[in-house]
């Protein structure tokens, strides 16, 4: 039986506000604990000796970790921003993700307890480079031990690409091999680890090595599919859980599927339990729809011009006006008056009748 080599022992720094939600962060720090071991997981409130220089304590552990855990709560903007308005220099939260940035430590920011994602613009600027890690959630309720145990295999597995690539790093100060690196693709491919996988592709690729032979573009494509497929398949478990709880509240059943068509911009017609049959909204009846036809028909209609329907009234008045005016009446009445005789066609076309009939 041949011994394998223990995996490297990791070091995890949590970042978080004292006064956003410490009990909640005590739970999640407990789980990084039994992952990881409670002396590899630092966090300020139990880790730091008496007597000592808290800021310079603080600098040595970002510097040592591996990761930085940045926990956001409802509360982290504002207090950030506080903290900016009184000119705080103090402000730990700050300097721990600044100082991980400068020394180029992955950053895994987690929002709890419903905090949205901070906009860039309202992060100060030594800062916003943290929120181009995708960001994850985490809330206390049924689903909290499957998300918190698929945040925990996602920080393993930005730790195991960091593995790869310092192990890429120092094939390169060597010499590269290539035939080791295809090797470690086919053994990370094999284990599904795609992201690792692409690493090593990628690598393949830079070196100018790769063998004519080598479908190397067909393995990307194939690794970028199959990447792409346990990322539906990660985003769809949050659909699920929702049309598991629309089955009790019917009323829930229209954000289901509101749920999946936003979810199918990103994955089209990706939906292996088939939650569309079930959660699809019934057609409408017909006479909806006829109602809808009329409303898209008298929508689509050039649009009437009344100004122009109050010019034509305009002339009309005015015309009236003119006929029917005394002096035009008089005229009409010398005309009549003396003998009742019939006006002649002639006669009448001067006088105006007829164009007023007509």
């Amino acid at each position: 039986m041949t011994e394998t080599s223990a995996p490297p022992k990791r070091k995890i720094f949590i970042s978080y506000r004292r006064a956003d939600n410490p009990d909640f962060v005590e739970r999640i720090r407990d789980w990084f604990a039994w992952k990881y071991g409670r002396d590899s997981v630092f966090m300020d409130f139990d880790a730091i000796p008496p007597f000592t220089l808290f800021a310079d304590y603080i600098r040595e552990k970002v510097r040592e970790c591996d990761l930085l855990v940045a926990i956001i709560g409802p509360e982290w903007m504002r207090l950030m921003q506080e903290r900016i308005h009184q000119q705080d220099d103090e402000d730990y939260v700050r300097l721990e993700i600044k100082l991980a940035l400068e020394e180029q430590k992955p950053i895994a920011p987690i929002c709890i307890k419903k905090a949205g994602e901070p906009r860039k613009k309202d992060v100060p600027s030594e800062l916003r480079q943290m929120l181009d890690y995708n960001v994850a959630y985490l809330d206390s309720g049924r689903h909290f031990l499957d998300n918190i145990e698929m945040i925990l295999d996602a920080v393993e597995s930005q730790l195991v690409r960091l593995d790869a690539w310092k192990v890429m790093a120092h094939v390169q100060t060597v010499q590269f091999d290539v035939m080791k690196a295809i090797e470690k693709y086919q053994e990370a491919a094999d284990g599904t680890d795609w992201k690792t996988a692409l690493d090593w592709l990628a690598r393949i690729r830079e070196s100018g090595f790769a063998p004519d032979w080598y479908p190397l573009e067909d393995y990307e494509q194939e690794a970028r599919e199959a990447l792409h497929l346990q990322a539906a398949a990660a985003g769809y478990q949050f659909v699920r859980a929702m049309a598991e709880r629309a089955l009790k509240k019917p009323e829930e059943q229209e954000r289901v599927w509101m749920a999946l068509e936003a979810f199918w911009r990103d994955y089209p017609a990706y939906d292996p339990d088939d939650l569309a049959a079930h959660f699809r909204p019934a057609p409408m009846p017909a006479e909806s729809l006829d109602e809808n036809i009329d409303a898209r028909k008298l929508a689509a209609a050039p649009e009437f011009d009344f100004a122009l329907l109050d010019k034509l009234s305009d002339f009309a008045a005015s015309l009236n006006d003119d006929i029917l005016s005394p002096e035009n009446l008089a005229r009409v009445a010398k005309q009549t008056s003396s003998d009742e005789r019939t006006l002649s066609l002639e006669e009448a076309e001067k006088s105006g009748i007829l164009d007023w009939q007509t």
